[in-house]
């Protein structure tokens, strides 16, 4: 949008030029009226011939306005309303743009001329079968912009993008196709579920049309179209939106807020897939695909879905034909429990199991035939197996079981009974191994024994996993390990930052140390001798701050504050020199003081009769003596500032006429200075006026030198210099076309030279 913005101003720009230099053939391109929108039409494949613009006013039809054979075209719109132009031809897909053409009433008053909009459209050849909703898109907004004063135009769809919309149509149209193929396969429950999915999908973009999310609320209309492609609802909401976005959002900021859509639905997608909520990821998958159709992660994840989805289907059923055939061979209803077994084989032709069932019902079969004793026999013995099984007497169930598969070798019943007690006879051994375990690892737990008790808890869950008492000692043990191991990180750390003299930072670390092992001599120790540090540390900080506070005050000849500090810093610290140095230092400044006290009284009372006298230079000499003696005295100064300005408004009185007299004689020069800038000033202008501007900025320069402070003739000069610049550029423009006109008429290539 930008980049059409600059190149459109530019052109506004050179045909302003061709207007100044032109007058009266700019005039005669201009209506006073209205914008005029001018340009080519080309199309993709063919001739142009054919095309014509639908036209709308204020939402009214007029009439089609008829394309030039060439694909030229001129229309021409009055102010103050707004406009649709559709550019349609046979076989191609139309092109929408809007036209707003109110402009402010004062800018129509002031100069309702405006240069023609220049605007040329490239029609895209029609795919046939297709969804064509996305061409009744705005592609192109022309609009009056009160900061360049001229019509510029927002671009929301460009060639290349208009491109993409169409591929995606044809992408879309391929997948209703196969939708429609597999719709069609569907049982009617499969169809009830889509349908679900389908009114949930419409559900939820209707509220997210209503809360004008038209972001999320397009992909939802679009993944409900993909369920069920010839509803025609979806496709409707879905042109709806488009349009809106298209007004509301440049492509680039569509095309930003679709790709972070995309990525946030397949996110959403990729977590419910995690936990395994397969419904729902695949609705947010399919909503991520109605934007990237052909995006190879996502198809691949949908079809991981329906495939998940199938065979859960396939498995459910498939788990309850074989818990059939098992019950019904538990019942010793063979027949029944073979026709399961066989349902089950047709389903899952490769699974062993019910082939293995259907072989057993026949062998059993077959035997009952054979031998009825042997049946009978076996018979009784499972039965006392199992009946010896319910009371819990695994050891004789067993011996039961074997008896059975003596009777009838390789029976699968009797085998697998035999290998389900056995199998349970193991797990009360492991059971008695896991609580002698567990009672031995109790007892090292007890006696802080870390490492054995570690070591047959974890023998004890690989025999029964999940148990609560095990796998909580197991991590009460690790988190002992490892607050031992931070502890002894902790105090080596803190070792070194003490032998660094990072004592705050040391302590912090015993301090760590302490709230895992509270008892730990070396660190208490270390924190007492590191606080007795810090307290040297501290104490040494004041007496500093109160040393540094006397010398500021000595500094500033505050003596008597300063001897306070001097005898505080004595207080903290004794033995120090320093401050008794100073504090006698101080009583020999006072002592002298107090003998300068004299000199100075005698020295004021001479300077108070010399200005009682008016003999004021006199007096001023003996007040800077007296401040010389005592500097911190104001008396002084203040006289001293009195007779200075006694003196100065005596001296002020003598200036006074002094600058009347050369305030009258700098009015004369200021009368003839401004005669001379007026005058060159008025002859500049003329020169301006004149389109002398070489000479006019002369003179502007003249009367610069003149009034150097004066803006004027710099804005003249500079708005020459612009001007200048200006027709230089249209100058070079014009010769440089003139010189490829000339080139091509001497290749004798007129309609190159007639172009140029």
């Amino acid at each position: 949008m930008e980049k059409q913005f600059m190149r459109t101003t530019y052109i506004r720009f050179v045909k302003l030029l061709f207007f100044l230099i032109f007058t009266s053939q700019g005039i005669s391109a201009q209506r006073a009226n209205g914008i005029a929108i001018e340009g080519k039409v080309a199309v993709q494949q063919g001739s142009v011939e054919g095309a014509v613009i639908q036209m709308y006013m204020d939402r009214s039809r007029l009439d089609n306005y008829g394309i030039g054979a060439d694909g030229s075209y001129k229309v021409e719109l009055n102010y103050n309303h707004k406009y649709e132009l559709i550019f349609t031809r046979e076989n191609n897909f139309p092109q929408k743009i809007v036209v707003d053409a109110t402009v402010p009433q004062s800018v129509l008053q002031s100069n309702p001329r405006f240069p023609p909009f220049p605007l040329d459209i490239n029609l895209f050849t029609a795919i046939p079968d297709i969804d064509r909703s996305f061409s009744e898109n705005t592609i192109l907004k022309i609009y009056y912009s009160p900061n360049v004063d001229n019509f510029i135009s927002e671009i929301y769809y460009n060639d290349a993008q208009i491109a993409k919309l169409i591929e995606q149509a044809i992408l879309q149209s391929k997948l209703v196709d196969k939708e429609s193929d597999y719709l069609s396969k569907l049982t009617r429950a499969e169809q009830a579920e889509l349908r679900r999915e389908y009114n949930e999908l419409l559900e939820q973009a209707g509220k997210e049309y209503s809360n004008e999310q038209f972001i999320n609320a397009l992909d939802g209309y679009k993944a409900a179209s993909r369920i069920f492609p010839k509803e025609q609802f979806p496709k409707d909401r879905i042109a709806e939106i488009n349009d809106l976005l298209g007004l509301m959002m440049a492509a680039a900021e569509l095309d930003k807020a679709m790709l972070e859509r995309f990525t946030k639905l397949v996110k959403e997608g990729d977590q419910l897939f995690t936990t395994q909520q397969y419904q729902l990821a695949r609705s947010s998958y399919n909503r991520a695909l109605s934007i990237k159709p052909t995006d190879n992660y996502v198809n691949g994840q949908v079809k991981k879905i329906a495939e998940i989805l199938q065979q859960q289907v396939k498995d459910k059923e498939y788990k309850e034909l074989i818990a059939q055939g098992d019950r019904s061979m538990e019942e010793l209803l063979y027949n029944d429990a073979i026709a399961h077994f066989q349902s089950a084989l047709k389903m899952k032709p490769n699974e062993t199991y019910p082939k293995r069932k259907i072989e057993e019902i026949n062998g059993i079969l077959a035997q009952q035939a054979q031998n009825a004793e042997k049946q009978k026999g076996y018979q009784e013995a499972m039965s006392q197996g199992d009946a010896n099984f319910k009371k819990q007497l695994y050891d004789k169930a067993l011996t039961f079981y074997e008896s059975a598969l003596s009777f009838i070798p390789k029976d699968e019943t009797a085998t697998r009974k035999i290998a389900d007690t056995q199998k349970l006879i193991k797990e009360i051994a492991d059971r008695l191994k896991f609580d002698d375990l567990v009672k031995s690892a109790d007892k090292y737990f007890k006696k802080n024994d870390f490492q054995n008790a570690l070591k047959n808890y974890t023998e004890a869950d690989l025999l029964l996993s999940n148990d609560k008492h095990v796998t909580s000692q197991i991590a009460a043990i690790n988190k002992i390990l490892q607050r031992n191991e931070n502890f002894a990180s902790l105090v080596s750390d803190a070792d070194n930052q003490f032998n660094n003299e990072k004592y705050e930072v040391a302590k912090s670390l015993y301090q760590k140390a302490l709230e895992i092992r509270n008892n730990d001599n070396h660190s208490s120790e270390r924190i007492k001798e590191i606080d007795a540090i810090l307290a040297e540390k501290r104490v040494n900080e004041k007496y500093q701050e109160i040393i540094a506070l006397a010398d500021e005050l000595y500094n500033n000849m505050a003596y008597n504050d300063a001897r306070g500090k001097y005898k505080e810093a004595l207080s903290i610290k004794l033995k120090e020199s320093y401050p008794k140095e100073k504090i006698a230092e101080i009583d020999g400044i006072l002592k002298e003081m107090a003998k300068t006290g004299q000199e100075y009284q005698r020295t004021i009372a001479r300077a108070d009769g010399l200005f009682t006298k008016k003999e004021y230079e006199k007096a001023k000499s003996e007040f800077v003596n007296a401040g010389k003696i005592k500097p911190d005295e104001t008396y002084p100064s203040e006289m001293i500032a009195k007779i200075d300005s006694i003196v100065a408004a005596r001296n002020n009185q003598l200036a006074k006429e002094a600058a009347a007299a050369e305030a009258a004689r700098l009015a004369a020069i200021q009368a003839e200075k401004d005669k001379k800038y007026n005058e060159t000033i008025a002859k500049a202008d003329q020169l301006f006026d004149d389109k002398s501007y070489e000479d006019a900025r002369s003179e502007y320069r003249n009367a610069l030198a003149i009034k150097p402070k004066e803006t004027y003739p710099q804005q003249r000069i500079d708005e020459i210099g612009t001007l200048m610049a200006q027709l230089a550029s249209a100058q070079k423009l014009y010769d440089d076309a003139i010189s490829r006109g000339d080139k091509e008429f001497r290749r004798e290539s007129f309609e190159l030279a007639k172009a140029a």
